[in-house]
């Protein structure tokens, strides 16, 4: 009964498994419609609690990505991504 909880826990942080409450699929439909492609989203928890991520972003040729940027940190934060990494670029 002590070790099940530890086994839960280190079974799903080896092999870097995706959180349950990230999903790329989210993602894409709640980013801003100046966003043409999502690309290489990778979720993962470094330690239970504490999901990490990055994620490449294609924008809008003559688009700010800026407020891109802002979005997708926000919406990731609410999705309990406490650090994210965010590549964009121009169509």
């Amino acid at each position: 009964m002590l070790v099940m909880p530890l086994f839960k826990d280190t079974g799903s942080l080896l092999p870097q498994m995706e959180p349950p409450n990230i999903s790329v699929f989210s993602i894409e439909q709640m980013l801003a419609a100046d966003v043409t492609e999502v690309s290489q989203a990778h979720f993962w928890e470094l330690v239970p609690g504490h999901a990490i991520g990055s994620i490449s972003l294609l924008v809008k040729k003559g688009i700010d990505d800026r407020p891109v940027l802002e979005i997708s940190h926000d919406l990731c934060h609410d999705l309990g991504t406490q650090q994210l990494a965010v590549q964009t670029g121009n169509e």
